[in-house]
Parts: structure tokens; sequence; C-alpha cells
């Protein structure tokens, strides 16, 4: 209902301006008091492709400060390792260490958040030295100015290349490597190269060059990349020139334009503010790590720890998770690099199938490189296959990352998406329905197959899911577009014989016969939950067996080591906490994941490993954070559906919704106060607003509001328009304004001179 004093136009949201945006970020800016002496406590830069990572050097005595430059792209192209871990391997590239003249007595670091640099200063026992660094949005380059006191004139940085080595090869030597060929130096002009040659053709090279006047001295560094011709030095090393023409001012002024303009998509603010300076820090880091031109983000990002576990792009978690925080915060283009990565990898993805169904089917095995190619077929594991060929029965990662895929389409509504993947995914989940048998009632069953992390079980929950929800969206896009598919009988006649998935006592089941009765970290056989919603709280019976299943999931006991839980254990218990309504519990979760897993520069790192950071599950804790303010699976959104009481007051602005809405709300004093959405695509706008006593609406003429029961309204709201709902005498306040911090938690990341590891990843 339209209020008597509704205005001719509606009140717009006030966002924040740049001195507003400039002065919230500051307060979650990453400090170093002390200087970072692990790499996995280093302060990281990024422009999406070309990162740093800044941290003392590991030589005994450190007495370096070392950029540890990383490029997401570089891979040793050959499938390296034996058996099933034959995959391309990400390569190290090397340091760049300011190295003072006295000895380092004491140092400190910042990144700033809102212009994507890092500033420090080193105390020794001659001198001080300032300096700051960035990664060029728009030019593939990392700059670093710095300036001296007299007696550290003399400073200098020291080029240390890392032997092109594999990293997973460091950890767990194999006999039958052959390293790659020796490095050499070059040098044009001004401009220092350092040259790697490939094993299997083409060179990766580093370039710098450095230059002074007075006291203040640049040193500009990029690094090229060519397989299988060649020539990255002249890539490195033009990349050099066009930075030195533009010059520090002209670049300084475009980088921070760039991230000025990035942050402003969306905007939200808690109560917890080392929650919510967690939240900012991990928006800057995805901007860091992808772009739409870059691979897709593997475990590593620009930031390649040279001996780390994880060198390579794991597909049955890690990337599916890492792909979820930037479709809520309206920052669509950070999802086009998954995208591009699967569309231009189609005829891997057919290749990697067996023979025999390669005409109709696609497969990925995991890991692999950024190709997406993988040779498991010679696995001596058990195969679900008959024949000369044999696969390794973990069937979910194409589908599941046809998920991905099918959730950057709904955000955006862009039915060019839809028709890219869906010749993807049909062929994803043909290879499923190849495996289907039936039973003596005419039910369909999965034989035995892989639940990711815990094992092999017939009628794995995880597949079932998978099979149940590939079907559905298949049939709804081929509606969509108006294809007629000759497949829709079958994808009918699926969905009405499928298995109903294996239950207990204790909730979902791993498979049929098989419950869960050891520890397991992965969520994988509760993906019917999420992230594909097809059991969720408003099916019957549906919150009841969430909760059973989660609590049965987080209780059992961890007998071996390797069954711990891992950090994203626990950002997906909040994610299901969220699903059903429980705030305090999904906070709960929350808090347990940055207590225990999270490093001192909102890295996390998996336990018992190298302490090797990987780049997934701080992204994921985010999704977990946003669904406790804003929800849209099905056909609504859900305002505020899972807010803790804790959480009195809470406000975000244009987060992106399923449909292609833009949302912001107020929630102030426990209540929420008004609710405003646009739409984008002119999709139906069906919404819980959580609003108390009637609904006022202030939108176009002509909008009309329909109760649908259980506190959802329909509005007819057309694509470019924009309707504000709020309840009470007065109309709301809708200038957009951080919520009052807590003093105690400003700056809560970084490096504090009192810092004590937790015990869950300290390596052993």
């Amino acid at each position: 209902m339209k209020r008597p004093d509704a205005k001719n136009g509606l009140d717009a949201v006030t966002p924040l301006t740049p001195a507003q945006w400039e002065s919230f970020l500051e307060r979650h800016d990453m400090i170093w008091e002390v200087l970072p002496a692990r790499w996995a406590h280093g302060a990281f830069i990024g422009n999406g492709r070309l990162g740093a990572m800044i941290h003392l050097d590991d030589a005994a005595p450190a007495n370096r400060l070392a950029w540890e430059v990383g490029r997401s792209d570089v891979y040793d192209p050959r499938l390296l390792g034996t058996g099933n871990q034959r995959y391309a391997r990400r390569l190290p590239i090397g340091q760049f260490q300011l190295s003072p003249v006295g000895k380092i007595m004491a140092g400190t670091i910042r990144v700033n958040l809102w212009n994507a640099e890092a500033t420090g200063a080193i105390r020794t026992d001659r001198g001080e030295i300032r300096w700051r660094s960035w990664v060029q949005r728009n030019d593939e380059a990392i700059a670093i100015e710095w300036e001296a006191t007299d007696g550290e004139r003399a400073s200098r940085f020291v080029w240390r290349p890392h032997p092109a080595l594999d990293p997973f090869n460091a950890l767990y030597p194999n006999p039958e490597y052959v390293p790659n060929p020796p490095g050499r130096k070059a040098t044009v002009g001004s401009v220092h190269s350092w040259i790697q040659p490939l094993a299997e053709g083409g060179d990766l090279a580093t370039a710098w060059c450095e230059s002074a006047e007075d006291s203040r001295r640049l040193l500009f560094v990029s690094v090229g990349y060519q397989i299988p011709q060649g020539g990255a030095s002249d890539e490195a090393g033009g990349n050099i020139r066009r930075a030195m023409a533009r010059g520090v001012a002209t670049l300084t002024e475009a980088h921070r334009t760039w991230w000025h303009e990035y942050y402003p998509a969306s905007f939200v603010s808690l109560p917890d503010t080392r929650l919510e300076g967690f939240y900012w820090i991990q928006l800057y880091k995805m901007a860091s790590a992808t772009r739409p031109d870059a691979p897709v983000l593997d475990l590593c990002g620009p930031w390649l720890k040279k001996d780390t576990p994880w060198p390579a792009t794991w597909w049955n978690l890690n990337v599916q998770v890492a792909y979820w925080l930037h479709l809520t915060a309206n920052q669509l283009f950070l999802g086009e690099s998954l995208l591009n990565t699967m569309d231009r990898n189609h005829a891997n993805l057919i290749a990697n199938a067996p023979a025999e169904y390669r005409a109709d089917s696609a497969f990925l095995g995991n890991p692999t490189g950024p190709d997406m190619r993988n040779s498991r077929f010679t696995a001596t594991d058990r195969g679900i296959f008959e024949g000369p060929e044999k696969i390794v029965p973990e069937l979910n990662c194409l589908p599941w990352l046809c998920h991905n895929y099918f959730w950057q389409y709904r955000y955006s509504m862009n039915d060019a998406l839809l028709s890219r993947l869906l010749p993807l995914l049909r062929r994803a989940i043909n290879l499923l329905l190849h495996l289907l048998k039936e039973d003596q009632n005419g039910r369909l069953h999965f034989p035995e197959t892989y639940s990711a992390e815990y094992g092999p079980a017939p009628d794995a929950c995880q597949d079932l899911a998978i099979m149940r929800w590939g079907c559905r969206t298949l049939l709804w896009s081929c509606e969509r577009l108006g294809i007629s598919d000759p497949l829709i009988p079958r994808w009918q006649e699926v969905l009405a014989r499928l298995v109903d998935y294996p239950q207990d006592d204790t909730g979902l089941m791993i498979g049929r016969g098989m419950p869960m009765t050891v520890s397991h970290r992965h969520f994988s056989h509760l993906m019917a939950i999420y992230p594909f919603y097809e059991i969720n709280p408003e099916i019957s019976g549906g919150a009841e067996l969430i909760r059973k299943s989660v609590r049965h999931w987080l209780t059992v006991p961890i007998v071996k080591l390797e069954q711990e839980f891992a950090g994203f254990t626990w950002c997906m218990a909040a994610a299901m906490a969220a699903l059903v309504g429980d705030g305090d519990d999904a906070l709960h979760h929350l808090l347990y994941f940055l207590d225990a897993h999270v490093l001192p520069n909102a890295m996390y790192a998996e336990s018992h490993q190298t302490c090797a950071p990987t780049i997934e599950t701080p992204l994921m804790a985010c999704r977990s954070v946003q669904d406790m303010l804003l929800q849209s699976w099905g056909d609504r959104i859900r305002v505020f559906p899972a807010v803790p009481d804790v959480w009195a007051d809470v406000v975000f602005y244009q987060f992106r919704t399923e449909g292609a809405f833009l949302v912001s709300a107020a929630r102030k004093g426990g209540e929420t106060r008004w609710v405003q959405v646009t739409s984008l695509a002119g999709e139906p706008c069906r919404i819980q607003t959580g609003l108390r006593g009637p609904i006022w609406t202030d939108g176009p003429e002509g909008l009309a509001v329909t109760p649908l029961g259980n506190a959802t309204i329909e509005i007819n709201l057309a694509k470019g328009q924009t309707v504000l709902l709020f309840s009470g005498n007065e109309r709301p306040d809708l200038t957009m304004a951080p919520v009052n911090p807590q003093p105690d938690q400003l700056n809560a990341y970084g490096l504090k001179k009192n810092y004590r590891a937790p015990f869950i990843y300290q390596p052993v």
C-alpha cells in the first residue's frame, strides 16, 4: 500500500561518499606491528593475476624483506606425478629482497584496502627505510617505491630466483621427476631479466628496472609467460617499459581509480567489527586474485608458496566455494574467470570422458591444471565403468561446477550465459545417466560411487543431489530458452523414479547402507541441502532433517588426524544454520572458524599441512555471512532471514540476488526498518521483507503488491524499476552509514606483537 504522504518519485538510498568509504575501510586495514617472519603471515598485494607476498626472507638470520613474486597462470605444462596425481603444476618464480645496510631492528607494514597498496617502514641500526608498493591494476607491473635515511642510502633490492621446480615434489620427492632447465640472466638497456626455460617448450621470465631520484628510488617488476613458443622476456620487458613511460603519478591515479570504483558496488556493515573487517579483506583479496582474463582461481591465486602441497586446481570443493562471495556482493565480473575457463576447455572436458561415452558426455577429474586436462583413466583405483579404461568414481566435479555457472546466470539473468552453459551441463549429466540401474520396483539407483573425502557408497547422497538438480535445471533451461530437447522425457523420468536419499535416525547417510560413522570434514553427503536446496525448510520435515543431519555431522567423534574438521566445515555449517534461520548458530560457527583457523593476514591454512594457505575457505565464509542477511533460493527473496540476536543493527546496500535484483536494507534496534528492491531483469519479484505491521510502498505509479502468505508479498516490478518497502508512522532515513564499530576490534588483522598461533594450523 502506498502511504498518503508518498512523494512523486522514489526517495533513493544515499550511498557512502568516497571520503566515507576511505574512512570506513581504513578501520579494517591490515596492520603488522612486527615484520612477518613467515610466508603464511605476509602482506599480500595483487591485480587479479600478478601478485606479491611480502615477508622476511627465510634465510638465517632474516635480514631482508622479500617480495615473493607470483603469477597465477604460470604452470609447468607437463602432466607431473604418477598414477592419480598426474596433473600440471604451478611453478614458483622468485623474490625481490630489500637488503638494508644495517641490521633490521624493527619494522611495520600496513595494507591500505581503499587504495590497494602496502606501505611500511624498516628500522635498522644504521637508519630507516620507508616504502610503498602495489600491483598496477591494469598494467602487469609490481611497483615498489622506497626512500632511505643517510645511513641506509646504500640499501638495495636483490633478485633471488627460485628454481622452477614442482612445489609438490619439494614436499614429496619423486625420483622420476625431471627438473626444468636452469635459468639465465639477460639485460636489454636498463631492463634486466631472468629467463627460465621450460622442459616442454616455452619459458617464463621476470623483468625489472630500477631508477633513482635523490633519496627516492623506484623498482618496477613484471613477469612474462609464453608456452610453447617462448618469448616471455619480451612480454615482461614490454610491461616494464610501458609502466616507466606512464610514470608513477599516472599509474597511481589509474590504479586507485579502479579500486575506488570497485568497492562501492555493494556495502555491508555489521556490529561484529572483526567479522566485518574479515569480510572486506576477502573482497580485497578476491579482486587481487582474479579477473576475467585470468585463469580459474585455484587454491593459491597469485601467491604461490614454493613448497605448497596445493600447486594446482582442485575441483571437488575448492574452486566451487571460492566463486560464491562475488554473486551477492554484486561483483559478477569476478566470476568470469571461471566461466571463461570452462568455455575454452570444452574439448578437454569431452576428451576426459571414457571413450565409449565421449559422443554425448564430459568429465572432469580432480585435480588438474588450468586446462582442465586429467589422466585418470589409467588409474588402478576401483572403477565404475567396465572395459579397458577406468576412472576414479568421483563424478561430481563437473556437474557441481556447472552449478556455479548456473548461479552466475541466475544472478544476472543473461540468457546468453544459459545458452553457453546448457550443452556442457547436458554432457555432464549424461555421464551420470549412463550409470543408473533400475531395480525390480522400477526405481533408479547409482552403483557404488565416491562421496567426496569419505569413501565409496551406492546411491551416494551427493550424486543423488547432483542428479536431481541437474535434471531439474536442464528442464527449466530448455523451457526458458524454448528448446525441445529429445532428452526431456528422460530427465522427467529420472526425477520421477530416482531413489530417495538414504536416511537413518541421524539424518542423511553417506549412501545406501552406509551411515556416517567417522568424522568427515567435507559436506558431500549434505549437498542436497546446500548448495542445491533440494532439501530445504519449505518442504515437509525439511528443517528438522537439516538440523538433525548437520548436528550429527558436527558431533561424530574424530578418531584419526585426517578426519579432523577443516575451516570450510564450519563455514558450511554456518550456511546451513542460516538456511533454517538459526542465526545464533551460524554466528557461533563463523566465530569458531575465525578463532581456530584464520591466519593473521585473514587467510586460511589447512590443518596439519605445511601451513600453506588455501584461498577458498575465507571467501566461502563471507557467503555464509551474506546468507545470514539475504537469501534468494527457490522463488523468493528473504531479507534478514538469520540475524543473530546480538546483531541489533545491520545495514547492507545493493546486495544482488537470484533473479537479478539489487536489495538494500537496514535493521535498527533489532527490527527491520526498510527494504529497497531494484529489478535489473523484470523477473517475478516475491519477497519476505521481515517488516512488522502494515507494509508501505514507495515506487512507480501502478505498482501492485499482492500478499502470498507466509509473510511473502509479490510486487509487479518491471525491469529498471525500484520500490521502497517500510513500516511504521514515519518515512525512514535512507542514508547509508556504517554500524558503530567495536573499538577493540578495529584493524583486527595483520600481525600483532602479542600474536600466538591457534593450535589448529600449527605445522607438524
